[in-house]
């Protein structure tokens, strides 16, 4: 009988587990709550908040053992610098409010799960949106009004954006892009590649049709940012333990899939090759033209980098950070690295940048293959805004914890359930 009572009580553990992950997902960052307009944010976070709180509860029992004094520290760190920034500059609670309830639901769900297990639960999401993902855009591609009858919940690049919950549609859109949940594809790859470096990096065994289903995601994205963000972490998975050497058997698959990718871009339609390759235009070319899309990335660092030398230690509040993204980059402030600067200041920026990249020390491989992680997790968030998506936060957190450098590299298998 105490048998039975265990095991149901480790499987509540285990539905409530993977429910609150989603909730941090969807409530943070799917287009029905960040875009729609439907939930205001204030409500989306203390929803997200009050889920880590019952997570933290039912897993109780792991709280001493996932609690550490370096990321309570961190976190009263990032509460009082939020506070401190709101008082001098005189900016009103709420968007601090909303800032502040995501990095405590970041916190709450470090307490709740170990890295191993927040990991393990994230990928079998993830792996779960992507087919779901990919099939509809399949659909898509083949009929694209089919899905007209479902929800409306807004209008983007002049169509209408359809909810299916676990991926949203925009039928008749120039450009067929794999949405996923997320607010568009530039976010959805940021999830995919994480999840793509947390299987190859994070586990024991990689899964194939895992690694398979994340890359086929990211490649129905067409986002620049997860394209170049492919090949360091691709190349890592390469070096990591002498692959090409020790997988002999495998390095002319290695040649096929490089010559498929080149025909493929080949043969792309041009409207999709503009929409890859023409953000690096104005970079590139010797003309200086660039378009809208690169202005706004290269504006999206620049004036955020000016305007945190103005107020280095404390940044320059959340009303000056609103009205500088307005006026110089079309609110849209997407080079996350300078933004923790801009907005916070050093207090905020450094503790963050610094313990989200130091979550390279979690993962089995050498320490070259860890420089190349290192470069994908920077480069994977410089093309959006994550000042306050809670996401990020337990990323961070995560970070604060100390790791085991010692893991044995892992093996690439077929088989793993989900």
């Amino acid at each position: 009988m105490q048998q039975y009572y265990t095991k149901k009580k480790n499987l509540k553990e285990s539905h409530s587990a993977y429910i609150i992950v989603f909730v941090l997902i969807y409530m943070t960052s799917s287009y029905f709550s960040t875009v729609a307009g439907i939930i205001p944010g204030i409500v989306s976070v203390v929803i997200l908040f009050l889920a880590s709180v019952l997570g933290v509860f039912i897993n109780r029992r792991n709280f001493k053992e996932n609690f550490n004094a370096r990321g309570y520290l961190l976190l009263l760190l990032l509460i009082i610098v939020s506070l401190i920034s709101s008082f001098i500059y005189g900016d009103g609670l709420y968007n601090h409010l909303i800032i502040i309830f995501a990095v405590l639901s970041g916190y709450l769900v470090t307490l709740a799960y170990s890295f191993e297990r927040f990991v393990d639960i994230y990928l079998k999401l993830m792996y779960f949106l992507s087919v779901f993902s990919i099939l509809v855009f399949l659909v898509v591609s083949i009929i694209p009004s089919i899905f007209v009858f479902t929800p409306v919940i807004g209008y983007r690049v002049g169509v209408e954006v359809h909810n299916l919950f676990f991926a949203v549609v925009l039928p008749g859109a120039e450009f067929n892009r794999n949405y996923g949940l997320f607010w568009e594809p530039g976010a959805f790859q940021v999830y995919l590649n994480l999840a793509l470096i947390f299987e190859l990096f994070a586990k024991n065994e990689t899964r194939k049709r895992y690694v398979l289903g994340f890359i086929v995601a990211i490649i129905t994205t067409f986002s620049t940012t997860g394209y170049i963000v492919l090949v360091p972490i691709l190349l890592a998975f390469l070096i990591k333990s002498n692959f090409l050497i020790k997988y002999k058997s495998n390095f002319k698959y290695v040649i096929l899939i490089a010559i498929i990718s080149l025909l493929a871009i080949k043969f792309m339609p041009e409207n999709y090759i503009r929409l890859l390759f023409g953000k690096l235009e104005g970079l590139f070319s010797e003309s200086g033209n660039s378009n809208f899309s690169t202005t706004v990335r290269v504006n999206a660092i620049i004036y955020p980098f000016y305007e945190f030398i103005k107020s280095p230690f404390i940044g320059i509040g959340y009303s000056q950070y609103l009205k500088m993204a307005a006026e110089k980059i079309y609110t849209m402030p997407t080079f996350t690295p300078i933004n923790w600067f801009a907005l916070f200041g050093l207090l905020w920026g450094l503790p963050c940048n610094y313990y989200y990249i130091r979550n390279v020390l979690n993962f089995k491989t050498g320490n070259f293959s860890r420089f190349l992680i290192a470069i994908a997790l920077f480069l994977v968030i410089i093309s959006e805004d994550f000042i306050r998506i809670a996401f990020m936060y337990v990323l961070i957190f995560y970070g604060t914890k100390n790791m085991n450098q010692n893991k044995q590299v892992n093996t690439l298998v077929v088989g793993g359930g989900i």
